[in-house]
């Protein structure tokens, strides 16, 4: 038992040490949807994504991303902010709904490892695996990692499909200096040809 248990440590902690250097093909998100999909004889068309680095990311995104999602990415210690997870627990055992959200590293490792339904388990999992993600990768990192593989919108995954489909653009400025690779800008821009129709101004 022990032995199990150091043993499933050393790969966990391995594979989130793997993700500073590895962009991940897929996600376990990504995935259900597809499995999801085949089961049900779905048409639709696979999931969009185009992997950008950050560097090739607008500034105005990426900050919005942090405004939204978790204020407190930044100047945060850990992956977890454990006052807002305590109360989530009291919520849950109180059967009320749930109090706060989920900070950018307990999003990414859900997208990344888990599954899409809320239960006592996966909240704890996830919380061990983005206490894990903050100790083993930078932020600039753990962003750019949830910009390109969360889901922005239904089929949606990433920033550069998201930039297209919400705002008609790419999501990286045309690479005018060595720092935007040019790889990445025309891998976005490809994109566009394959993003389902934005939503109907109102």
């Amino acid at each position: 038992m022990v032995l199990t248990l150091v043993v499933s440590q050393l790969a966990a902690v391995g594979l989130v040490a793997s993700l500073r250097w590895v962009n991940p093909p897929t996600t376990a998100f990504l995935l259900e949807d597809g499995l999801a999909s085949r089961r049900s004889n779905s048409t639709a068309e696979p999931p969009i994504r185009e992997w950008v680095d950050i560097d090739a990311i607008s500034r105005d995104l990426l900050v919005a991303i942090i405004g939204h999602e978790d204020q407190a990415f930044s100047g945060r210690g850990g992956g977890v902010d454990w006052q807002q997870f305590r109360k989530r627990v009291n919520a849950w055992r109180a059967h009320q709904p749930d109090p706060s959200g989920s900070t950018i590293d307990q999003q990414l490792a859900k997208n990344l490892f888990l599954w899409h339904e809320q239960d006592p388990v996966r909240k704890g999992v996830e919380a061990y695996l983005a206490t894990l993600l903050a100790q083993e990768l930078p932020h600039r990192r753990i962003l750019e990692l949830y910009a390109n593989l969360v889901e922005f919108g239904p089929g949606i995954w990433g920033a550069c499909a998201a930039s297209w489909y919400y705002f008609g653009t790419s999501v990286s400025p045309r690479p005018t200096s060595p720092s935007i690779s040019r790889r990445n800008w025309w891998g976005c821009y490809r994109v566009q040809r394959r993003s389902p129709a934005p939503p109907a101004a109102a």
